[in-house]
Order: C-alpha cells, then structure tokens, then sequence
C-alpha cells in the first residue's frame, strides 16, 4: 500500500478468499480508517491547498465531509467518494468562496492552513442564531431596568438632594470659619435629620437664612458643641438667645449648652427632640403658663431634670372652685371657704386672684396681663354637717400650698373627698342615736329614751324617702316634723308614764340647724353679712318648717290639750 497526501491507494491482490468475505472484511478496514482519519481531520483544506490526483481504475479515495460548529453529524454522513465525486465537489466549493469573496472584499484572505491536525478550534459564537435554537432557550428577561441615579447638587461642602432639602455636610468641602457655620442661602429650602451625622465637633454656631422653611426634627442633635442659633427672622423660623423658635414652639436647643435653663414663659410647646442629646442639667419650667411637652422632646437620648412650672390657670381655677364646694356643703364658714380657696388661686403668681362665696354659690377669678381673664362659678345646692370633710380639705390644700402635692394630685384626691357619703344605714343609725342621747339631758328616763329610739326610726325612713324623690329641705323638714309627732302622740295614747314632750323634743333634734345659726352669727361678726344674713334665713325657715310641722303633727292626733 502506497500513500501521497491525502489520497490512499490500496493495491488489490489475489486472494484465495471467497468474494463475500473479501467484501466483509474490505468494509471493515474501509470504516476504521474513515473513523480515525475524521477524528484527526476538524475541517476540509480550503481549495487554495487541494490539488488534483491521479487514479487508477478500482482504486477508491476517501474523503471526509466539512463540519460546522455547532452541527450535529452523523456516522452515515462520512462516506468515500471517489475521484469524479471529489473534483464536482470542489468545484462547487471553490464557486461559493468565490462569489463570497466578491461581495466582501474588505475581508482579508485567510491564511492556509498547513497542518489540520495540529489547529486548535476556536469555538465562534454567530451573530445570529437559527430561530429553533432561539426558542429552545429558557424564558428569562435579559433586560434589567436601571433606576435613573438621584441627582445632589454640591454646594461649599452642603449634599443637598432634588426636594431642596440639605441632607449631608463635609467640612472639609465647607468655607466654615472658627466653628461658625452658615447654611446655603440658594438652592434649597430646608434641612433633614441627619445631616450631620458623623461631623460631630468642630461647629459651635449656625446661621439659618431665610430660604429655610423646613427644619426636621432634631437636624442639629448631632453637634454635641453647638451653643448657639441665629436665625433670619423674617421667614418661618426666629431665634432668641441662640434658640431656635418656629412662633412659640421651641424648635431647636443648642446641644452643647449647659447647667440651668429657663424656659420663656410664654413658650406654649416644645417640638420633638428638640432637647436631643442635651447636655443641660435642668430645665425650668416653672414660670410656663402652659406648655405641651412628652418625653420625646430629648429624642432617644436619656435627657435631664425638668422642673415643672404651674399648670394651665384653668386647673388650678378649678381645685379651688372644688375645695371651696366641698367645704361650703359640709357646713363650713363662708369665711373659711374663701380663705382656704384664696390659698389655693395665690400658687398661679397671678396679679389677681379673687374667691366670692355665698352661701348659695361660688365665684373665682384669674387674671394676669399676659393671658385672658378666666372666671369660674359654682352653685351650691345641698348643704349639710360634715365637720371630717372641712378638715380633710383643710389638710389637702395646706399640703399642696407648701408644695407637698402637685396639682393632678390634688384634684384627685379633692375628688375623692367629695364622693364619700356616708352609707344609708350608717346615716339612719346617727339619726336613731341623736334622739337616745338627748333624751336624758332633757331629764328623760329609760322609757323616754326607748320611745325616742322607736320614732327616731320613723324619722329617719322619713328622711331617707325624702331625699331619694329629692324632696326640698323646707317640706322634707315639716313632714319629718309632722310624722314625729303623729308617733310620739300614737305611742302616748297606747302607752302612759313617760313626758310626751321630751320625746318630741329629742326627736326633732336631728333637724334643728345649730350649726348653721352658729355660721350665722360667726359670718356676721367678722362682716361677711350677705353670707351672714342668708345662713340666718336659713336657719329661720328650718326652724318654721319643724314647727308647723310638729304643730299640725300634734293637733292631727289631738295631742293638744
């Protein structure tokens, strides 16, 4: 066998081997040269490097088909061709380079390639790719949306962002002098939280122009040296001593300042984390009329002391009116009353402050020059005795004048104060007892007594009755009258040796109103008289409503002799 190139010419001997077999094993060799020869051979030699050969009839030349990357062969693709069939082929070939060679002329002419077997393929990645192959691929969305990038505007070492708002600071990039540090008075409009975090020390003073209308809350926490804030002052914001005001709300507090501040006292709130990461000692209050404030004014800082200042007058108008109510109820002097009511309105450091009580009703009045006048009335319709309440009332407003109680915990307790009553039964046992216990000072003996007990009981069912339909005193008094006699009477005529009038007498003795002719005279004397005079009426028609009560008690029964 004789090889030249790529041709292979097989030299045929006579073989005493039957024909089949020689075809058999013919093929065989055939296909294992054609697998090992395609194996080594990537590509068909372009035609500048194919020449024509000569062959003898019944010999064979083997050849192998171009293969594109990418393309899927099969084995039955590579076949031998024979002479004839290559020479058409390359033909064919050599036309197509041709034609394509015309239409690109800007490409360069590829160099030839000597040697197959030693080329390394470079796999090429076609522009296009056939549309059954496009179809295949997964379903992914190879376009991503970028977000347009915020646009800041840089200005003396100022991030201010596309709302106006300054939201960042270098001052390395700033003209800051001596720790005195203006905001841009162009190109924006106000100032975020924030701003300065991570700038620390180093800014002492800050000018706020007048394009400032927006200050969040808390933008200057981060400068633990800042002791001063001046302001434009014809925009939204002013300053007073280096405080940040927005009309009168606190807006700002210079975190740097220390010891003592006091709080203008026409300063009617404070904004959140104004206060934040003070370095204040205490803050005074005390001299605020009213202020609206939480603990968010120090932000997340722990704060300092606050020394609360007086509360609105509204509440302090409204615990005296209170004391004063409950006192004048329980059967305290009219006097009395407007001391202790006097006490009370002097702790708002008021240029006026001003208790009238009657015995019918109560009037109080505030009144400063930097505030409306504030008025308050109370009628008072029930009275009674009730000595334990006046002291207890007493006690509350001497501890809270002396600064003992603030001012929610005094009206809670005066509150408390007025809602004990005495129960029902407790009430009607006082009522039983008062007649037993005068029965023997008015010189009765043991049946006196027990028959002063028995109508004490019909006495007080009768007062127990009137004052649950809200009976007026004046008849709840005569038919109390009325039905102490008619039973003292009845009793009288079943049973015989005992004084029938010490009964009556000791009976009506509940309803005799001793302490109000007592305040009577005490209001009169010291010249209270319009108190004084209405406590003796008072006292004059108790004592007419007992009388004819008891009279027409007594004549009903025939009592009178």
């Amino acid at each position: 066998m004789r090889t030249s190139g790529d041709c292979v010419w097989e030299k045929q001997h006579i073989w005493n081997i039957p024909d089949g077999l020689k075809k058999v094993i013919a093929g065989v060799v055939t296909v294992s040269l054609l697998v090992g020869i395609g194996d080594a051979v990537s590509m068909v030699p372009l035609q500048e490097d194919m020449r024509s050969y000569a062959a003898t009839a019944g010999e064979t030349i083997r050849w192998s088909v171009p293969i594109r990357l990418g393309q899927m062969v099969k084995q039955e693709s590579i076949r031998t061709y024979t002479l004839a069939e290559m020479e058409k082929h390359v033909q064919i070939e050599t036309e197509k380079v041709a034609e394509a060679s015309s239409a690109m002329p800007q490409e360069e002419a590829v160099e030839p390639v000597e040697t197959v077997q030693s080329q390394t393929i470079q796999p090429v990645i076609p522009e296009t790719m056939p549309e059954e192959i496009v179809n295949t691929l997964p379903g992914e969305d190879m376009t991503q949306e970028e977000s347009p990038a915020e646009a800041y505007i840089y200005y003396q070492g100022f991030k201010i962002d596309q709302e106006g708002m300054i939201c960042g600071f270098d001052p390395a990039k700033s003209e800051m002098m001596d720790g005195y540090l203006e905001l841009p008075s162009e190109n924006c409009i106000g100032i975020r939280r924030g701003t300065f975090s991570g700038v620390g020390t180093g800014i002492f003073e800050i000018y706020i122009p007048e394009n400032i209308q927006n200050i969040e809350n808390g933008a200057f926490s981060e400068l633990g040296e800042l002791t001063w804030i001046e302001a434009g002052g014809t925009g939204e914001y002013t300053a007073r001593d280096g405080i940040l005001f927005s009309g009168t709300e606190l807006a700002a507090f210079p975190a740097g300042r220390t010891g003592i501040f006091e709080m203008p006292k026409d300063v009617t709130s404070i904004r959140a984390s104004a206060f934040a990461n003070t370095n204040l000692d205490k803050i005074d209050m005390r001299n605020c009329i009213s202020i609206l404030c939480d603990e968010g004014i120090f932000g997340d800082g722990a704060g300092c002391e606050i020394m609360e200042g007086r509360m609105e007058y509204k509440q302090i108008l409204n615990i005296a009116v209170l004391a004063g109510e409950i006192m004048l109820r329980s059967g305290a002097e009219t006097y009395r009353v407007e001391d202790t009511m006097k006490h009370i309105l002097n702790t708002a450091r008021t240029e006026v402050a001003e208790a009238f009580v009657m015995m019918t009703g109560i009037v109080a009045t505030l009144d400063n020059p930097d505030m409306e006048m504030l008025t308050a009335m109370r009628r008072v319709h029930d009275r009674g005795t009730n000595m334990h309440r006046i002291v207890q009332v007493n006690e509350i407003s001497r501890r809270y004048c002396r600064g003992e109680m603030t001012v929610e915990e005094t009206y809670k307790e005066l509150k408390q104060i007025k809602g004990k009553q005495y129960s029902v039964a407790v009430y009607n046992l006082a009522t039983i007892l008062v007649p037993v216990g005068f029965a023997p000072l008015f010189g009765g003996g043991v049946k006196e007594t027990l028959v002063s007990a028995a109508v004490g009981c019909i006495l007080a069912f009768l007062i127990t009755l009137g004052k649950k339909i809200q009976m007026s005193s004046f008849i709840l008094n005569a038919i109390c009258a009325f039905g102490v006699a008619v039973t003292a009477a009845c009793v009288n005529r079943v049973t015989s040796g005992w004084n029938l009038d010490i009964v009556i007498i000791s009976s009506l003795m509940p309803l005799v109103p001793g302490v109000a002719i007592t305040n009577a005279i005490r209001d009169t004397l010291r010249g209270d008289y319009i108190s004084g005079g209405a406590r003796i009426l008072e006292a004059f028609l108790t004592a007419a409503a007992i009388g004819l009560g008891a009279g027409t008690g007594m004549i009903f029964v025939g009592g009178i002799v």
